[in-house]
């Protein structure tokens, strides 16, 4: 453990690591059965609308008049979006395990996660993890593929992690 020392940055994700993972496709599939929605149209529309909505470019709700309330409902827009947050759950020994070695290593702790704003916001407050997270990095997966190895080159150098 003398290398500890040198570690000085975690980079965690969210989801599947301190929490449930998001709104992926066993989520998805949970509530298009719960909502009684045609699972072949929903996926659909949602493979479509994810790559905006995953990165910001489309609210929650922008994201539901299209994939869910293109039509009438005999559901509310409330309940769906309850149903979504209810599919999240903690993983409290892995949030434990980290604070622990957060305070234990002085750690700096950096969120990873591709969900949508909405959902981290919610994820965040609902399981505390502001008290884990020293900064978040949210759509990572977007911010990676648009730029180049110089550009990421460069702010990793800014973030002055090993």
């Amino acid at each position: 453990m003398q290398n500890i020392k040198n570690i000085t940055t975690l980079f965690l994700d969210i989801g599947g690591v301190l929490l449930s993972n998001g709104w992926d496709y066993n989520f998805r599939k949970k509530a298009a059965a719960h909502f009684h929605l045609d699972w072949d149209v929903f996926d659909d529309i949602h493979e479509s609308m994810a790559p905006l909505f995953e990165v910001g470019k489309i609210s929650l709700d922008d994201y539901l008049n299209r994939v869910v309330f293109y039509t009438n409902r005999d559901f509310t827009r409330t309940e769906f979006k309850d149903f979504m947050y209810s599919l999240s759950t903690s993983d409290s020994e892995m949030i434990a395990f980290i604070k622990k070695l957060k305070s234990q290593y002085k750690l700096k702790i950096i969120a990873v996660s591709n969900e949508s704003r909405e959902l981290n916001d919610y994820r965040i407050k609902t399981f505390k993890l502001n008290e884990i997270f020293d900064f978040l990095c949210l759509h990572v997966m977007y911010i990676l593929a648009n730029l180049t190895l110089r550009f990421f080159k460069l702010h990793w150098m800014a973030l002055k992690c090993p």
